[in-house]
């Protein structure tokens, strides 16, 4: 009756390891979870600062300089818009 008592003792702590094993893998795959939530998250918002960089970027002259007071025609002329865009552009006269 003791050794059976035992027994039983024995497998309810082997439960008791077994389930707070669990619990712990279950939190850290958890926590995997969130920090890959949070990397995609801070991965988007350097792409999309990034993104607006460039775009503040292709409104600069070819030096890296803002071209305010250029016409878009004298920048075409002068290849910037090639350049900047990497298509070639035709430039209409008139």
């Amino acid at each position: 009756m003791q050794r059976e008592e035992e027994r039983k003792a024995a497998a309810a702590a082997l439960m008791d390891e077994v389930a707070r094993g669990n619990a712990e893998l279950a939190e850290r795959k958890r926590q995997q979870r969130v920090a890959e939530v949070e990397e995609n998250r801070r991965i988007a918002e350097y792409i999309r600062q990034r993104d607006q960089r460039e775009q503040v970027g292709a409104g600069a002259g070819h030096n890296g300089r803002q071209a305010t007071g250029t016409s878009t025609s004298q920048l075409c002329k002068s290849g910037v818009c090639e350049q900047v865009s990497g298509m070639p552009t035709a430039v209409v006269e008139g």
